[in-house]
């Protein structure tokens, strides 16, 4: 692969990071922000910011949610750009083991459950 080659295929990656998840994530918390989310979670959030404002536990909350949307946006990326882009665990493409990578990060048996120190967030 070229000098150009490769740094088209850099280019690439931060595009669709940028993109689908830095972006994507920032916009979905300045809807909780903002009062347009609708996900019952994001609800919650935002009552509790406007009725708990610098609450350290309201803050965690945010602080959490921010981090899971990112998460799951960078899970979701690649599921959609199957091809490519190409998570490899043992050798194995992981969204081909997968319904839907980003599901996998919730339930009882999901991820934040099962690996977490923080655990799944209520709703």
């Amino acid at each position: 692969m070229s000098d150009q080659e490769r740094h088209l295929e850099l280019a690439r990656l931060g595009e669709l990071l940028m993109h689908e998840v830095r972006d994507r994530s920032v916009r979905s918390l300045q809807k909780v922000l903002d009062g347009s989310a609708r996900s019952r979670r994001s609800v919650d959030l935002r009552r509790a910011l406007v009725e708990g404002g610098r609450d350290e536990r309201v803050l965690e909350r945010l602080v959490l949610e921010s981090v899971d949307v990112t998460l799951a946006n960078v899970l979701t990326l690649l599921d959609q750009y199957d091809g490519e882009l190409t998570l490899l665990v043992h050798g194995h493409d992981a969204a081909r083991e997968s319904d839907g990578l980003a599901g996998e990060l919730y339930g009882d048996r999901g991820w934040m459950t099962s690996y977490s120190a923080f655990g799944e967030p209520n709703p």
